[in-house]
Parts: structure tokens; C-alpha cells; sequence
């Protein structure tokens, strides 16, 4: 298994490759003090299948973080 870690453009950066799938996440910070999202993740799988907008979220109640994942279905490009 093959792991990596590299912050690039702002982003913490982790690259993983196991036996099987080689999988990428992608963590933006977001800067707002008041509010419950602490930031926004990108995971893509392979070189064929991306997860954008998930949301990283604080429960205030209990201090713990959990992920939202996207609500909506992005425009795909397929380069035709």
C-alpha cells in the first residue's frame, strides 16, 4: 500500500493506493468562526469517480465532526 500526504493549493492532499483502488481526498478549510461547517471535501476514486461539496460539520451539542454529503448532482463532463 502506497500512502501519501501534500498540501497543494490550500488543500490537504492524501493520495492512497491499495491492492485494489488508488483513491485521492481533498480538504478545504473554511475561515468562518460563527458557523458549523468546518470545511469541504472532494474524494475521488480511481480516475473515474468524484464526490464533490461534502461537508465536514460540528455538532455543537456534543464537539463531535461528522460529513454531510452533497445534496445536489453536478453537471458531468464528458469530453465529448
Amino acid at each position: 500500500m502506497m500512502k501519501g500526504k501534500d498540501r497543494e493549493n490550500g488543500f490537504l492532499a492524501i493520495i492512497c493506493q491499495g491492492m485494489y483502488m488508488k483513491y485521492a481526498i481533498k480538504v478545504n478549510e473554511v475561515k468562518k468562526e460563527n458557523g458549523n461547517v468546518k470545511g469541504f471535501a472532494t474524494v475521488v476514486f480511481g480516475d473515474s469517480f468524484k464526490i464533490t461539496n461534502i461537508a465536514i460539520v460540528e455538532n455543537k451539542d456534543k464537539g463531535q465532526l461528522f460529513v454531510s454529503m452533497p445534496r445536489y448532482k453536478s453537471m458531468v463532463y464528458n469530453g465529448v
